[in-house]
């Protein structure tokens, strides 16, 4: 009989959540998701060639995703073990602790992500027909990345799940050591040996596909130097596998608490456009 755990794929957007999820089916876990939902292999395989694994879930599994509105289908905690899904890291913090048994997060550097989601929004925008005008406000990536990454470890700290945050440039550099090991991670719990594919899965790893790589675009994060130093600092503690320490955690609180006013503003702006525009069809950001 198999150990309790469902694995919980999270990060920001753009971050490898999708190459995790590739890693996990390849090693011979069942998966939640499609590999490209709708129509997405046409309009943005460009952006990733290997599919996306994404489900209704992302958003959060909680009682308004489970049961599912649209099929009625429900997900009980006991008959999904094992399970990989993927979530935003919005969904992450939205959903019910039964089922965050595992909860692995990929960290890529945020000046890649910034680049890679605006390379995302103008693909889509190609393939939709649509540009900027017609799609809700946004923040920089770069504010995406944080206010995603943050919720995260404050969301891990209040509810105290198993978490494993893992550096994305990392797994990229030296896949044959980084993927056995969160594989052995994730079978922790299971009172019997999994039979996984280790090697099927170290092969999924394909740093080729990147589609942002050095030297990358010019991101108009309009960051205070300050406060990149501290996105640095908090990526290259989780690269180089070390602790969250005090000094470390006190400059994050107090970079987050500066940007906060620019979180609000961005949610005014954001309640403003639904308002004008109550009756459009909107077209939002589709993938991680």
């Amino acid at each position: 009989m198999l150990g309790l755990a469902m694995i919980v794929v999270s990060g920001t957007r753009r971050s490898g959540t999708s190459m995790w999820m590739q890693v996990l089916a390849a090693a011979g876990l069942p998966v939640v998701g499609d590999r490209f939902p709708l129509d997405w292999e046409t309009a943005l395989g460009a952006v990733n060639r290997h599919g996306f694994y994404e489900s209704t879930l992302r958003d959060g599994i909680n009682f308004a995703t489970n049961p599912d509105p649209r099929s009625g289908e429900y997900l009980h905690p006991g008959e999904t073990r094992y399970h990989a899904v993927k979530l935003f890291a919005e969904g992450l913090v939205r959903s019910d602790l039964s089922f965050l048994d595992r909860v692995l997060v990929t960290l890529r550097p945020w000046r890649e992500v910034a680049a890679s989601y605006d390379r995302l929004i103008a693909v889509e925008n190609t393939a939709r027909g649509v540009s900027d005008a017609d799609r809700p406000p946004r923040l920089s990536g770069a504010l995406e990345w944080w206010n995603a990454n943050f919720a995260i470890i404050r969301d891990v700290a209040v509810r105290r799940y198993a978490i494993h945050i893992q550096s994305y440039r990392v797994v990229l550099e030296d896949p044959s050591r980084v993927v056995p090991k969160v594989l052995e991670w994730i079978s922790e719990l299971s009172p019997e040996p999994l039979e996984l594919d280790v090697a099927a899965a170290i092969a999924a790893v394909d740093a080729a596909s990147r589609t942002i790589v050095a030297p990358l675009p010019e991101v108009d994060d309009g960051l205070e130097p300050e406060v990149a130093a501290v996105f640095d600092a908090y990526e290259q503690a989780i690269a180089q596998g070390q602790a969250l320490d005090a000094e470390l955690l006190g400059r994050m609180n107090d970079v987050h608490a500066g940007l906060l006013p620019q979180y609000v503003a961005h949610g005014e702006r954001l309640a403003a456009w639904f308002g004008a525009h109550a009756s459009r069809t909107v077209i939002e950001p589709l993938s991680l």
